[in-house]
C-alpha cells in the first residue's frame, strides 16, 4: 500500500521534467526553424495587415482572417516608418491584388529579414502555448504518464513545427481550439461563472484568430449535451441549466473579446465617409443571398452583431469555399472528401501513426475513459468533417488544429498499455524515438515533411501541393546548396515572396508567378527562349496549369533542395516560359499607364502561352485603357 504512492510520484515528478525538458527543446528547435526558413506566401500579407491596424486602425486590409495574430505579432514594428503601400492608410477599401503588392515590396525591402524575424519571435507565444496546454489539459484527462508522452508527440511532430513560428493563423487557432477545449471541461467538472468566463476568453482569442472558429461555438454546445446525457442527466433541469447559462456567458465574453480586436468598431474604416463593405451586394453578386449561410449573414449585417470587416471575411471564406487542388499528381478542379484524410497519411509520422490507431481503436481505452473520448472525439469529428465537406484542399494546415487531439489519443493509448508489461513500455519508447528521428530527417524543412511510406521529403511534391510542400521557404537551403556545390551559372523559377537576387543567389529569374511580377518596382526583363545549365524550379510552380512547368513535374531530378526545390541539369527550349514573362511585363506596364506597351506584350505573350486565356481579361483591359484619351487606366 505505500509502495504506489511511490510509483505515482515518481512518474508525476518524471512528467513534469519532461514537460520542462520538452519546453527548452521545442524553444530551441522553433527558433532555429524560423530562422532556416525563409519568408513565405502569406507572411508578407499578414505583417502588411497588421501593421496597417496599428497605423490608422484599417480593417479594410485583408478581411478573410481575423485580427488576433496580425496584431500581435506585428508588435515589435508597429512605430516602423514602412513606406510600401500604395492604398490611403484607412481611406478606401485595400483589394487583395494591391494587398499582394504591398506584402511583395515588403518582403523585399531593406529591412525584410529583421522584420520577419522579430515578427515571428513573436509568433512563437503560439506554439510553445500550445505544449504548455497539451500537456496540462492532458495530465488533467488521462494522467502524468500520458502528459509526458503527449509532450514528446508535440515537440516531435513536424506539421506542428511546419507552422508554429510563422505569421499565419493556423497554430494561432489550433493553440486556442484546445484551450477552448480544456476550458470546456473544467467548467463541465466544476460550472461557475469565473470558469465560464475563462471559457468564453479562450473561445474569444479562437475566433478572433480565424473564421472557421466559429465552428467552435456549436462544438462546445455539442459537449455540453454530450456530457449532460452521458451522466443520464444527473444534476436534472437545474444542471441543464447552468450548463446552458454557461455555454451562453462564454459565446457574450467571447464577441466583446472578438470587438475588441476590432476597436469596438463596426465599420471597417476609420474614416466615417470612406465606403466600406456592402455586404448586402456582395452577397447578391456571390448568389448567397436565399442561402441559408447568406441569411443568416445578413440578419448580422443588419443587426452589426460583429465588426463589419469580420462579418465581410466570413463572406470572403464562404464565397472562395472552392478552389482547385492537387493530389496524388493530379490537379483537380475543385476539392474532394477524401483529400485531409490522404494528407494525414502522408504528413503523420508512422509512429503516430500507429499509436493513433492503438489509441483510437483499442476498446479497453475507450471503456477506461469514456467521458474523455467522447468530449475530444466531439471537436475532432465536426472539425474534419466540415474541412471534408469544403471544397479548399491547399494544405493539412486547414486541420492543424485536430493534430493536438489525435497526440492526445495517441498518448492516451500509449500510456494504458504502458503499464502492462516492460516489452508493451519499451515498445512505445521506440515509438516515440523513431517519432523523433523521422522528424530530425527532414528538419528544418518540416514544412516539406512526409513520412518514409510516401518515400520521404524528396517525392513529397508528387502526391500533395500547395503549403504541404513548397510555400517559398526554401529560399535559404537554396542559396547554401549553391554555396556548397560553388554553382554561380544557374537560372531559377521561383515560387515566393522574397526574390532569390535579395539574399544574393546568383542564378538569373525564370518567369514565376506573373501576378507577383508585374507588382515589382522594376519591370521584370525579357526571357530567352532557349536556356541551359543549372536549372531550379519550385515545386509550387508544378502543380497548376496556371503556371509553364508542369512537364517537370514528371521528369527526374538531380537533386531536390528542401524537399521543394527541383534542380535539374541539361539545355531548355521553353517558349511558353518566355511567353509568361511577356505577360507579366504586360501586366506591369498596364499597372504604370503605358496601354501601348502593354498590349504589345500581351499580344506577343498569346502566341505561346500554355494557356492563351490567361491574359485575355489583360488584354482587353489594356485595349479598351488605350482606346481612351490619354490611355490612362486611372
Amino acid at each position: 500500500m505505500l509502495h504506489q504512492p511511490r510509483i505515482g510520484a515518481s512518474v508525476a515528478a518524471t512528467a513534469w521534467v519532461t514537460f520542462a525538458m520538452g519546453l527548452a527543446v521545442y524553444a530551441t528547435l522553433l527558433w532555429q526553424y524560423s530562422h532556416a526558413n525563409s519568408a513565405i506566401f502569406d507572411e508578407g500579407e499578414h505583417i502588411s495587415a497588421g501593421y496597417r491596424y496599428w497605423q490608422c486602425g484599417d480593417y479594410g486590409i485583408n478581411p478573410e482572417h481575423p485580427p488576433l495574430v496580425k496584431l500581435w505579432t506585428t508588435i515589435p514594428i508597429r512605430h516602423w516608418q514602412l513606406g510600401n503601400f500604395l492604398t490611403p492608410c484607412g481611406r478606401q477599401l485595400t483589394s487583395n491584388e494591391d494587398l499582394i503588392g504591398d506584402s511583395y515590396r515588403l518582403i523585399n525591402s531593406e529591412n525584410a529579414n529583421s522584420l520577419l524575424w522579430k515578427t515571428r519571435a513573436f509568433a512563437l507565444v503560439f506554439p510553445l502555448g500550445l505544449l504548455v496546454t497539451v500537456f496540462l489539459a492532458t495530465r488533467m484527462w488521462f494522467g502524468p504518464l500520458a502528459a509526458a508522452i503527449a509532450v514528446v508527440l508535440t515537440v516531435f511532430e513536424p506539421n506542428l513545427t511546419a507552422h508554429g513560428p510563422l505569421i499565419t493563423t493556423d497554430m494561432a487557432l489550433t493553440a486556442t481550439m484546445l484551450l477552448t477545449a480544456a476550458m470546456a471541461w473544467r467548467f463541465l467538472d466544476g460550472p461557475t461563472l469565473a470558469r465560464a468566463l475563462l471559457l468564453g476568453v479562450a473561445l474569444g482569442c479562437a475566433m478572433a484568430s480565424k473564421h472557421s472558429a466559429v465552428l467552435l461555438v456549436p462544438i462546445v454546445g455539442l459537449q455540453f449535451v454530450a456530457d449532460f446525457v452521458m451522466n443520464s442527466g444527473a444534476g436534472g433541469g437545474r444542471l441543464a441549466l447552468r450548463l446552458l447559462g454557461g455555454w451562453i456567458v462564454a459565446c457574450f465574453v467571447a464577441a466583446a473579446l472578438l470587438w475588441s480586436t476590432y476597436g469596438f468598431r463596426y465599420e471597417a474604416l476609420p474614416d466615417a465617409h470612406a465606403q466600406g463593405f456592402d455586404l448586402a451586394g456582395e452577397l447578391q453578386a456571390a448568389g448567397m443571398t436565399h442561402s441559408l449561410t447568406g441569411r443568416a449573414l445578413l440578419a448580422m449585417v443588419h443587426m452589426r452583431v460583429l465588426p463589419g470587416s469580420y462579418l465581410a471575411g466570413l463572406l470572403y471564406v464562404q464565397a472562395h469555399s472552392t478552389r482547385t487542388a492537387f493530389l496524388l499528381g493530379k490537379e483537380l478542379a475543385k476539392g474532394v472528401w477524401y483529400y485531409f484524410p490522404i494528407a494525414l497519411s502522408i504528413k503523420l509520422t508512422l509512429p503516430m501513426i500507429l499509436l493513433l490507431v492503438v489509441g483510437l481503436l483499442a476498446p479497453w481505452v475507450w471503456k477506461r475513459y469514456p467521458r474523455e473520448y467522447l468530449f475530444l472525439a466531439i471537436p475532432v469529428v465536426v472539425f474534419l468533417a466540415a474541412a471534408m465537406a469544403g471544397g479548399i484542399n491547399i494544405g493539412v494546415r486547414h486541420i492543424l488544429p485536430v493534430i493536438p487531439f489525435l497526440i492526445i489519443f495517441s498518448a492516451a493509448g500509449a500510456a494504458h498499455f504502458w503499464s502492462r508489461s516492460k516489452g508493451i513500455a519499451t515498445a512505445c519508447l521506440i515509438l516515440l524515438v523513431a517519432h523523433a528521428l523521422s522528424y530530425s530527417r527532414s528538419y528544418p524543412n518540416e514544412i516539406g515533411y512526409a513520412n518514409e511510406a510516401w518515400g520521404g521529403p524528396s517525392h513529397l511534391y508528387r502526391y500533395l501541393g500547395d503549403s504541404n510542400v513548397d510555400w517559398g521557404q526554401s529560399l535559404y537551403a537554396v542559396r547554401d546548396y549553391l554555396q556548397k556545390l560553388g554553382i554561380h551559372d544557374c537560372w531559377i523559377a521561383w515560387f515566393g515572396m522574397r526574390k532569390p537576387a535579395e539574399e544574393g543567389i546568383p542564378c538569373q529569374s525564370l518567369a514565376g508567378p506573373f501576378y507577383l511580377e508585374a507588382t515589382d518596382t522594376a519591370m521584370p526583363p525579357p526571357l530567352p527562349v532557349h536556356f541551359q545549365g543549372t536549372v531550379l524550379i519550385s515545386v509550387g510552380l508544378l502543380d497548376y496549369s496556371l503556371y509553364p512547368y508542369g512537364k517537370f513535374l514528371h521528369r527526374k531530378p538531380d537533386a531536390v533542395v528542401g524537399g521543394s526545390v527541383l534542380v535539374f541539369h541539361g539545355s531548355f527550349d521553353m517558349p511558353e516560359v518566355a511567353a509568361n514573362r511577356e505577360a507579366a511585363r504586360g501586366w506591369w506596364l498596364l499597372n504604370h499607364n503605358d496601354a501601348t506597351g502593354a498590349v504589345a506584350e500581351l499580344t506577343a505573350a498569346q502566341k505561346h502561352l500554355h494557356d492563351p486565356t490567361i491574359v485575355d481579361s489583360f488584354l482587353a483591359w489594356a485595349k479598351a485603357v488605350g482606346a481612351r484619351p490619354g490611355g490612362s487606366n486611372r
